[in-house]
């Protein structure tokens, strides 16, 4: 196991006997071929549908649909956060997000767009975590009650 980081103060040694002994000296199993892109995209999506709920969250602050997009925004972040662990143990570093992220100019089609990715999600063939179909499609259902409310 390649170390690229590691955290000020630790003890690299000591991190390569645990990895060791919990590993029974088997090499880490290789990512499958597109497996890192395929990672850093997702992470990539999260991010970004995180500040899209963040987003339309402030926009329709004092609605009873604040509460729902605060709580997906909270979901793909710690979606995120878990996605970015796997990139860590696969790659050895942390994946950078791009920290600017294009507002919608019309908030049921930014709605509608973010319902697509969701369930685009579902469908991965293999996802690198299994709660992560559970989470989208659960989000895509949530962002289709707004979109219904909204419209009638």
């Amino acid at each position: 196991m390649e170390i690229r980081e590691f955290p000020a103060g630790g003890d690299i040694q000591n991190l390569n006997a645990v990895y060791e002994r919990v590993t029974h000296g088997e090499a880490p199993a290789s990512p499958a071929p597109g497996g890192e892109e395929t990672l850093e995209r997702l992470i990539d999506e999260a991010a970004g549908a995180a500040a899209m709920y963040e987003l339309l969250a402030l926009k329709l602050r004092g609605s009873p649909h604040e509460r729902t997009l605060r709580r997906l925004a909270a979901e793909e972040k710690e979606l995120e956060r878990k996605l970015q662990a796997d990139h860590l143990i696969l790659t050895g570093d942390t994946h950078a997000v791009p920290t600017a992220y294009p507002s919608a100019p019309y908030l049921l089609r930014a709605l509608g767009d973010q319902a697509r990715r969701e369930l685009v999600r579902v469908r991965l063939p293999l996802p690198p975590l299994p709660e992560l179909p559970t989470v989208s499609l659960r989000h895509a259902e949530a962002l289709r009650n707004i979109i219904a409310r909204i419209v009638y």
